[in-house]
């Protein structure tokens, strides 16, 4: 057993005895959290490097820097329970509430410790794994007791993390310079506000970024904890929900439109019987995309997926479905956000259950993804810490007038664009269902068999809800784009999803020799994917 294993075990016993002291059946990630502000075992930070047992741990130093032992950390939790207890009417004033008696049996990892020791091994190679990085796996936390009570106590949660990360680098960061230069250059020469990356790479992480968060507070960088909204990106999560349905015999790729949604596709010569959901998914359906009549977007303040629809239906098709497009697959093509309002508006129709709910229950919590959601109809605000998003409204001019698009009704994507979501969150969900963890094999196969693309990305090929591109050295990603205003990114790996590559601008230009966001994307891939194949 190395000296960071036998520190892990120490932290995780006395964790033990900080749920059974709460009368606790689990060890959740609060308990983690009082072990390493105590400071549990004695090799600290460095492992095999050395005994800290008069200083402590790095993990106990930085909390300590403020504030933070374990008796604060005790007091801090204590806080948020009562204030859990007002939320729901009940004052700890006026009641007698001891703590309850210690558990009679050996309390059990939780869900919530399992998933900050994931993200702690995520974070550093085993080889470089410290007291730190287990820290880091419980603050990354956005959501549940440990956040809570951070605030309670008035410690900043993200200052928090930045110290803990400037104790410990994370792993790999010696082999991505190429990438933060990139990063650095976005900023300088494309003119963007900011921009963030995430790497993963089996056990390792890199995250990087430039530029600021918020250009009316200059010192804010942009944070690993950015939520931001993902566009296009949306679709692959309908797809997966669509695929997990078809898996469950609840519905067929080879059903129509017609099928479960009558009347809905017709009118202009279209015709929901000729299209089936594997058309809307693969976008071979040629139905009318409803973001291409801003007029008729711009008429409401708030839309519903039926007047998105009924946009596309007041025009022809692009093409008739199943139409020979002169490519070797045989069917034409066209990106059209209305397949995925139509997708989303079959899931609900299937299940009884609102799509963004579908998604938190089959993808978002199960994976543990804390920054994700769906909003719920025309929600503007980005829940959770979230850079400003600015937008010059597709102007391509350097002299543009840019705007705040930070809040927006999103209900106008909806399914074909409207979540939110983090770089950690992206590179967990693609690294799951490109390694074939949340999918069946057949859904999987149906997923990533793909078509032509036209009009679209260069060298791409599109399958369900997700793409490849073929990279300018000849290396081919998987994984899926998206871009709304103010906000564009891009998410890609592998095609076991062993390496994943995430990437976020708050801005929707570029000057300094890209076009637009998708070229500083493909070279930061193609600094990272390229790089790697010539080594």
């Amino acid at each position: 057993m190395s000296a960071f294993d036998k520190y892990l075990h120490e932290v995780i016993v006395r964790a033990a005895h900080e749920a059974q002291e709460d009368g606790s059946a689990t060890i959740d990630a609060q308990h983690l959290l009082l072990s390493l502000a105590a400071g549990a075992g004695s090799q600290g930070s460095q492992g095999s490097q050395g005994n800290q047992g008069s200083q402590g741990s790095t993990a106990q130093q930085v909390l300590a820097s403020v504030g933070l032992d374990r008796d604060a950390v005790r007091e801090a939790l204590d806080r948020e329970f009562e204030h859990s207890l007002s939320t729901v009417g009940v004052s700890p004033v006026g009641h007698d509430l001891p703590r309850p008696s210690p558990a009679s049996q050996q309390p059990k990892m939780g869900a919530s410790a399992r998933l900050a020791l994931e993200r702690s091994f995520a974070s550093a190679r085993k080889k470089d794994q410290r007291s730190e990085h287990l820290l880091l796996g419980i603050l990354q936390a956005q959501v549940g007791t440990v956040p809570r009570a951070l605030a309670l106590a008035g410690i900043d949660q993200a200052e928090l993390v930045d110290r803990v990360r400037q104790a410990a680098p994370t792993s790999g960061a010696e082999g991505h310079e190429a990438v933060q230069r990139l990063l650095q250059q976005a900023v300088a020469q494309g003119g963007l506000p900011g921009i963030l990356a995430e790497v993963r790479d089996g056990d390792g992480q890199w995250f990087g970024t430039a530029g600021v968060a918020d250009t009316t507070r200059p010192g804010r960088k942009r944070s690993q904890h950015d939520r931001f909204r993902i566009g296009s990106i949306s679709k692959t999560f309908v797809a997966t929900v669509v695929l997990q349905l078809a898996a469950e015999g609840r519905l067929s790729l080879d059903d129509t439109a017609e099928q479960w949604l009558p009347g809905v596709v017709h009118g202009h010569h279209h015709d929901g019987a000729g299209v089936d959901v594997r058309m809307l998914l693969n976008h071979t359906s040629g139905i009318f995309n409803y973001t291409d009549d801003q007029e008729a977007l711009n008429r409401r303040e708030t839309h519903s997926p039926e007047s998105l629809v009924q946009i596309a239906m007041s025009h022809p098709p692009t093409f008739t479905p199943g139409s020979d497009s002169g490519s070797d697959s045989g069917s034409a093509w066209a990106y059209s956000n209305t397949n995925y309002v139509l997708a989303g508006m079959i899931v609900e129709r299937a299940t009884g259950r609102a799509l963004a709910e579908e998604i938190t229950e089959r993808i978002s919590r199960p994976l543990g993804l804390t920054g994700t959601y769906l909003p719920h109809g025309g929600d503007p605000v980005i829940l959770g810490p979230h850079s400003r998003h600015y937008t010059k409204l597709f102007r391509t001019d350097p002299g543009a007038p840019v705007h705040d698009a930070t809040e927006f009704d999103s209900s106008m994507f909806w399914a074909a664009g409207g979540m939110i979501s983090t770089a950690g969150d992206l590179n967990r969900f693609f690294g799951a269902l490109l390694g074939g963890r949340i999918l069946p094999p057949d859904q999987q196969r149906d997923m990533f068999t793909t078509v032509p693309t036209r009009d679209w990305i260069p060298d791409s090929a599109y399958g369900l809800g997700v793409s490849s591109v073929r990279l300018p050295c000849g290396e081919t990603v998987w994984g899926m784009g998206g871009a709304l205003f103010g906000s564009w990114s891009y998410a890609y790996g592998t095609r076991d999803g062993s390496r994943m590559v995430t990437a976020n601008v708050n801005g929707d230009w570029s000057d300094g020799g890209w076009d637009d966001p998708i070229g500083i994307f493909t070279d930061l891939l193609e600094a990272e994917f390229c790089r790697r194949r010539d080594t």
